[in-house]
């Protein structure tokens, strides 16, 4: 559990010289705090707040910071909002990533009436029907809502449909709370961690993400958490692009899904049924790279007709006799030339001149 001291705060006063009653700005993200405390005491004109990315639970001790314009609290396990309706200046709220569930909290920034900007994207309440008309209309200041702009005609057809969205609204939530608190009661009844890890490294829902690293590969899968390894060796190959892991919102538990590649199955699933080589034709089993997936192929032979048609030592045989030589006959005309006319004795010319020192051709 780390603490909100004046040693911290003063350490991220560098660049005001470590002077902590006037800073206007401080960034406490990624501390692993999990309480607000002591800030509005100290630096009462702060204008920006970052407490992003730490396991904070509660809105809490800000209602003196009367001068505070952005507080940025995502990442965090804030579950109600509440206690900033002191924050008279307030302009920018960021509540991305939390536990939100009542949606009917947002009420309490009505006295915020310079807040312009609100963000509560991956929060349950998002997932109502009827989420957007219902804060449009509770809080008519607000200009953009999860980065998008809040246009004129969209506010006057919410507040016409707000009294039905009201009763939807309530009914979501009813719903959450009783999964909320069944997953709450989970936690508690079951002892949260993996095998082969010491009891302060077990995974909690305090735990940030970032701590944990999981690297999957064909045949085991390494789990780092805080520096601590924690490996699964396979011997059947695990099919990657399949493997998914998530992590519970509520209880931080780490589930990995390793589908294993089953070549012998895929055989004899419809891949094989669908394609039936014949009789004593080669086949070859192809499997997909990162798949479980196969496939058969089949060696395709090229045809080309009986053996005789293609012996050219009787093509002039078979042009002379049979029927398909006298068919053929009629379309291609006869080039052949007899082989007497290549054995019989040429008769030298009359100028013709013995020369005896040409030497004879042999």
């Amino acid at each position: 559990m780390v603490l909100i001291t004046i040693d911290l705060i003063r350490k991220r006063a560098e660049h005001n010289e470590g002077e902590v009653s006037t800073l206007e700005e401080i960034a406490l993200h990624q501390e692993e705090i999990e309480k607000i405390e002591h800030i509005q005491n100290w630096c009462k004109d702060l204008q920006i707040l970052y407490l992003q990315n730490n396991i904070i639970s509660r809105i809490e001790n800000l209602g003196k910071l009367k001068k505070l314009v952005y507080l940025n609290l995502a990442l965090n396990n804030i579950e109600k909002i509440e206690n900033l309706q002191g924050c008279e200046s307030l302009e920018k709220l960021d509540l991305t990533l939390n536990f939100v569930g009542d949606l009917r909290d947002v009420c309490t920034l009505q006295s915020n009436y310079n807040l312009k900007h609100l963000f509560l994207l991956g929060n349950p309440c998002t997932d109502y029907e009827g989420y957007r008309d219902y804060v449009s209309t509770v809080l008519p200041s607000l200009v953009t809502l999860d980065g998008t702009d809040i246009s004129r005609s969209e506010r006057i057809i919410a507040s016409q449909c707000f009294p039905y969205y009201k009763d939807q609204i309530l009914q979501h939530y009813n719903e959450y709370r009783k999964q909320r608190e069944k997953e709450k009661d989970d936690a508690k009844n079951r002892n949260v961690s993996l095998p082969n890890l010491e009891k302060e490294e077990e995974i909690r829902e305090y735990l940030d993400t970032s701590y944990l690293d999981v690297d999957v590969q064909p045949t085991h899968v390494k789990v780092m958490i805080k520096g601590k390894i924690f490996q699964i060796v396979h011997d059947n190959e695990i099919c990657i692009d399949k493997t998914t892991a998530k992590r519970s919102t509520t209880t931080g538990h780490l589930v990995i899904t390793m589908p294993l590649l089953k070549v012998n199955e895929a055989l004899k699933g419809k891949y094989a049924k669908e394609t039936k080589p014949g009789a004593g034709t080669p086949t070859n089993v192809i499997r997909e790279p990162n798949c479980g997936h196969c496939r058969i192929t089949r060696r395709e032979m090229l045809e080309i007709g009986p053996r005789e048609d293609m012996d050219f030592s009787r093509i002039v045989e078979n042009h002379s006799k049979g029927q398909r030589g006298a068919e053929r006959s009629k379309h291609i005309p006869d080039r052949t030339i007899p082989l007497a006319s290549f054995l019989e004795e040429k008769v030298p010319s009359a100028d013709f001149v013995d020369d005896p020192d040409v030497p004879p051709l042999e």
